[in-house]
C-alpha cells in the first residue's frame, strides 16, 4: 500500500475541522471513523427515476462517498443510507460541504483510512477508480455504485464490464443509462 499513514482530517457537521492523529496503520480496526455508527435500518432502494429490479436492493449500512467534493450528491445518498461518509482529497471542498455531509474525511482514495470490510456501499460519482482500495473497504456483500453523469462522453467514464474486470475477485454488474448519464451497481460474487 503506502509507506505510512496518510493525514486525515475529520470534519463534524456542527463545527470546524480538527486534526486526527494518524494511527500506526491507516487500515487498523481501531482507527475507524465509523465508531458510534447507529444500527442499520432495512435495506435502501436505488435512488433513480426508474429503479431496475435487476440491480436489486442496496445493502443497509454505511455508504462511503468517494470524491464527494462540495457534497452536491450527499443529500441523495443520505436519503437511501443510514450513514454517509464523504471522502475527498480537497479540504476546501469538504469545508464547502458543511451542512450537506455530516461526516467528512480528507483522504486520498488510493489509501483510504478505513478498516477492511467497513462499508456496505461505495458511491463513486464521476470519480477515479481505485480498485484495490474499493474492494478492501467494501464488505463482501456490499455494492459499488459507479455513476458517470455524462455517460460515455465523460472524462472518467468506464463501462461496467471494465470496472468489474479491474476490481480484484469476480464481480457482477447491472448497468443502465439515465438521460445522458450512466450508472452501474457492481456486487462481488467471489
Amino acid at each position: 500500500m503506502s509507506s505510512g499513514p496518510s493525514p486525515v482530517t475529520w470534519l463534524p457537521a456542527d463545527g470546524p475541522g480538527r486534526p486526527r492523529p494518524p494511527s500506526s496503520s491507516p487500515h487498523s480496526s481501531t482507527s475507524s471513523p465509523l465508531t458510534g455508527t447507529p444500527p442499520a435500518p432495512p435495506a435502501a432502494t436505488i435512488p433513480c427515476a426508474t429503479p431496475s429490479p435487476a440491480a436489486g436492493r442496496l445493502p443497509a449500512g454505511p455508504c462511503l462517498e468517494l470524491g464527494s467534493g462540495t457534497g452536491l450528491f450527499t443529500p441523495l445518498l443520505t436519503a437511501s443510507f443510514p450513514h454517509v461518509i464523504s471522502v475527498d482529497l480537497s479540504l476546501r471542498m469538504l469545508q464547502q460541504a458543511h451542512g450537506r455531509s455530516p461526516v467528512r474525511i480528507q483522504a486520498d482514495a488510493s489509501t483510504l483510512p478505513l478498516p477492511d470490510s467497513s462499508v456496505t456501499a461505495i458511491a463513486a460519482i464521476d470519480m477515479l477508480l481505485f480498485p484495490t482500495e474499493t474492494a478492501r473497504v467494501l464488505t463482501h456483500h456490499g455494492a459499488l455504485l459507479w455513476i458517470n453523469q455524462l455517460g460515455s462522453d465523460g472524462p472518467l467514464y468506464l463501462p461496467a464490464a471494465d470496472v468489474a474486470a479491474a476490481l480484484p475477485g469476480t464481480w457482477q454488474a447491472t448497468e443502465s443509462e439515465a438521460g445522458w448519464g450512466s450508472w452501474a451497481v457492481l456486487r462481488r460474487t467471489r
